[in-house]
């Protein structure tokens, strides 16, 4: 892992002097404690950011109104990933809507029902597909952009949460 930068904070002389002494006394460089505490603190708080997940829907000049491209954006790729291997999630079923992944980023998933549907999968963080007004006019449809958005970023939020979660636990009964 590469270091380049570095966090300045201004603390009061004593708690610098207390800090080191304990650093001292427990056999550890105070450079290396305060990485390792600001690695626990973004490890343990990283589902906060809010841009883990960029969802982008958009009609390309040319596309009939109703067809439209989606692309997905991953902060950090390695969430949707299990031992080097892409996670499938799969494609939110939405009334009036239907998601198809482009070549490459589909992926068969197991469905709810307890067979098998298409689903989608990241290539170094990059999800990219097609979405269609199903059935009925694009003015009409009751599922909006919004909606679509919406359905694809919590579908594939959970899916990493889950991940992180049973990493920690792991780390957790590793520990």
């Amino acid at each position: 892992m590469e270091k380049d930068a570095i966090i300045k904070a201004r603390i009061s002389s004593g708690t610098k002097a207390d800090f080191e002494a304990i650093c001292q006394g427990i056999g550890v460089q105070p450079t290396t404690k305060a990485r390792e505490l600001i690695e626990e603190f973004v490890k343990a708080e990283y589902g906060r950011l809010t841009d883990r997940l960029t969802v982008h829907i958009y009609r390309p000049s040319g596309y009939d109104y109703g067809a439209w491209r989606v692309k997905m954006q991953l902060r950090d790729p390695s969430e949707m990933q299990f031992f080097s291997a892409s996670v499938p999630f799969p494609l939110p079923e939405l009334p009036k809507r239907r998601l198809h992944p482009d070549d490459g980023y589909l992926s068969v998933v197991s469905s709810k029902t307890g067979g098998f549907t298409l689903g989608g999968q990241f290539v170094g963080g990059l999800w990219e597909g097609h979405l269609y007004s199903n059935g009925v006019e694009e003015d009409q449809n009751p599922t909006k952009l919004e909606e679509v958005q919406a359905a694809l970023y919590s579908t594939v939020i959970a899916l990493m949460d889950r991940s992180r979660k049973a990493g920690s636990d792991k780390d957790a009964q590793g520990s």
